[in-house]
């Protein structure tokens, strides 16, 4: 690039993944010397493209060109751009409505939980309380409702009380609800509340529909609660051989989408939200296959 300086004609830079091998030190001098280069702007134009979702936050927040950052969706017909998003901390968002809004109650379900877990630790009660909801309790999952849930948040992360919008609706059932209505919209998009809510659904019915298998074999099984859905995965295999393919998916695909905190939620933007779309149909046929 220096030499092209030298040379004075305009010029089209096209940057790829300049920063995934350079330390944080380094990535930081790249983005200074980006700066100096969008200053002269009369010869070069720059295309940056990156798979590193940090970096694209910081050089779009940085060096001013969110209104010129772009985020890719592909399918398998074509690749789309579509304007840039989550600059801001998606979680100070979120906040606002989730003792309102339904839909924003259910998504901060894990990010809940790992707040309270980094706070109170995971003996805590409210942390027992999400986790049922993260992974299946036959005695309490399907229980809880959404005023429950919200009291929660309440005490929690606002620690005062608010004007609670309540609602007798079951988590499970609003969850389910809302993941219907996601896999009917046909479109490939970027929206992270989508990929939580068909995350925690696909691995509540996943886990559901297994602990009931094992439990007709093993009367006495007992989840070893750490890691429970592989747990379940290890032991459904010993006695049924049917739809491993699908629960091998959700165990690989679901658990980053769900272990959401406020400093990695990389792998929600990189995931097609179409993959887990498909998923959640797989999973949610099993069951509807086995009530025929």
């Amino acid at each position: 690039i220096e030499l092209l300086k030298l040379e004075r004609h305009k010029k089209i830079i096209i940057l790829d993944d300049i920063a995934d091998s350079f330390d944080y030190k380094n990535k930081y001098a790249i983005i200074e010397y980006l700066n100096d280069l969008i200053k002269e702007q009369d010869q070069f134009k720059l295309i940056i493209l990156t798979h590193n979702f940090d970096f694209y936050r910081t050089i779009a927040t940085r060096l001013d060109l969110k209104k010129n950052s772009f985020m890719t969706l592909k399918n398998e017909e074509k690749i789309i751009l579509e304007q840039g998003q989550y600059f801001e901390n998606i979680f100070k968002i979120w906040k606002k409505d989730v003792l309102s809004n339904q839909k924003i109650t259910l998504v901060v379900i894990p990010f809940m939980r790992n707040l309270i877990e980094y706070s109170r630790g995971n003996k805590d009660k409210d942390y027992v309380f999400l986790t049922n909801l993260l992974h299946y309790n036959k005695n309490e999952t399907e229980k809880i409702t959404i005023s429950e849930l919200r009291e929660v948040y309440n005490n929690g992360w606002f620690q005062n009380k608010n004007t609670i919008t309540t609602s007798d609706t079951t988590v499970i059932g609003a969850l389910l609800l809302e993941s219907d209505t996601i896999v009917q919209d046909k479109n490939e998009n970027i929206n992270l509340d989508n990929k939580i809510v068909l995350s925690m659904s696909i691995r509540y019915l996943s886990e559901k529909y297994m602990l009931e298998e094992i439990l007709k074999y093993k009367p006495d099984y007992k989840s070893a609660g750490y890691n429970q859905t592989k747990d379940l995965l290890n032991n459904y295999k010993e006695i049924n051989k049917n739809y491993l393919e699908v629960f091998e998916a959700v165990n690989l695909m679901t658990a980053e989408n769900i272990h959401i905190n406020s400093f990695m939620y990389e792998p929600l933007i990189d995931m097609s939200s179409n993959h887990l779309k498909e998923l959640y149909i797989k999973v949610k046929n099993i069951k509807q296959n086995l009530e025929k």
